[in-house]
């Protein structure tokens, strides 16, 4: 189980290990063409579980979304929690956050919105809705 800040590689190479890991998530590239035009340096905080059966199949997802939307302005942080929910670095406490994965939006160090266990549409559409 791997707690606290996350680097993406090792992060996937986790998730890969559980059978509902879904690495040939087909991106809805129409969905997102609005996130490649944001100018404004949008942070998102992704907490999870490697532990979390929805994190397994959620968060190769999510890569592959903001790997298909190419935005420098766009940066992910990872930050891992264990099944009480805490890491030992504390930095998942900063957030108030109860189901995995939560997807924390922020611009000009604001919260603008999260996506929190499941989105309500896609996580494309869920993400556009948020950054327009």
């Amino acid at each position: 189980m791997l707690t606290g800040a996350l680097n993406l590689t090792e992060l996937l190479a986790e998730l890969a290990k559980f059978p509902d890991f879904d690495g040939n998530y087909q991106v809805n590239l129409s969905v997102i063409e609005p996130l490649k035009q944001i100018q404004t340096p949008t942070e998102i905080v992704v907490i999870i579980g490697t532990w979390c059966p929805d994190c397994h199949r959620d968060i190769p997802r999510f890569n592959a979304i903001i790997n298909a939307i190419g935005n420098a302005n766009i940066q992910v942080k990872y930050f891992g929690v264990d099944k009480q929910k805490v890491d030992v670095q504390g930095l998942a406490a900063q957030y108030e956050f109860s189901r995995l994965p939560t997807y924390i939006v922020k611009q000009q160090d604001s919260e603008i919105g999260r996506i929190i266990e499941r989105p309500e549409l896609t996580l494309e559409e869920d993400l556009v809705k948020l950054l327009n």
